[in-house]
């Protein structure tokens, strides 16, 4: 119940950061946005990839416009093993959309609770913009 209650905070408060920010930020449409988040499976990978399936088909048809991806470090130190879980969104404000979307959607908190039971904890949660010259 503790994870899912920070699972929640966390999506509320990103939702949060983009209606105090105002429209700036979601008035920024040509960088494609990547939200990430690093996951300790706590050596339950395989459990918590196959309930990830259901919370990323989720994604799929609340923003058809996102693509997912799912990465595990194998070759990095104390980290080795995370699992990264990354979300591409074609601008600022798709993300911002899709959040909304998101956070209000009682069949994405099922899934995400379903997670919950894998025993994972969500090690951080970022968005990056590409700043490449």
């Amino acid at each position: 119940m503790k994870n899912m209650k920070f699972a929640m905070t966390v999506c509320v408060a990103m939702a949060g950061v983009f209606l105090i920010s105002g429209s700036s930020l979601a008035e920024e449409d040509s960088d494609t946005v990547l939200q990430v988040l690093a996951i300790d499976t706590h050596g339950n990978t395989a459990a918590y990839v196959a309930s990830l399936k259901a919370v990323l088909d989720r994604i799929e048809e609340l923003a058809p416009e996102s693509n997912s991806r799912v990465w595990e470090a194998t070759f990095s130190g104390d980290t080795t093993g995370t699992v990264y879980v990354v979300i591409e969104y074609p601008s600022m404000a798709a993300f911002a959309s899709a959040s909304d979307k998101i956070s209000a959607d009682e069949a994405f908190a099922k899934w995400v609770a379903a997670l919950v039971e894998t025993g994972r904890t969500v090690e951080s949660n970022s968005i990056l913009t590409e700043i490449t010259p």
